[in-house]
């Protein structure tokens, strides 16, 4: 069986895409070039796929220098992100429970048409201590 027939047989079998979690160990890692490194390969491969980032981060670099990787993160068409600032409000008041809803429904509506989602996780800083 080639490839292609692979990849068709696991989009007609299965409602759930497959889900590929990238969590960085620091800053500076590389984690935008391979998540977009893996959304290159299955776009080149004829495969469905989105990128997910499920919190918004703000980048420590400048646009200028990210311009590249962020016309094509923008291109996977993420915008069911929360942002940062939610995030942190609403665990600051202890509603965990409704960040994690907000979470698992953007994805939800995002994994739709998706045979693979690359989830994206938050990148730890000195400003974000609970993200170590």
């Amino acid at each position: 069986m080639s490839k292609n027939n692979q990849t068709t047989n696991i989009n007609t079998t299965q409602n759930q895409s497959h889900r590929i979690m990238l969590i960085p160990v620091g800053s500076g890692v590389g984690l935008t070039s391979v998540a977009l490194g893996l959304l290159h390969t299955c776009e080149q491969k004829g495969i469905k796929v989105g990128h997910f980032k499920p919190i918004s981060q703000p980048s420590r670099n400048s646009l200028a220098k990210k311009n590249k990787t962020i016309e094509a993160i923008s291109l996977s068409q993420n915008s069911r992100c929360i942002s940062l600032n939610y995030f942190e409000e609403k665990m600051a008041k202890g509603e965990h429970g409704i960040v994690l809803e907000d979470i698992v429904a953007n994805f939800d509506d995002f994994n739709k048409d998706q045979d693979v989602v690359i989830i994206e996780g938050l990148i730890p800083t000195t400003r974000q201590p609970y993200l170590w």
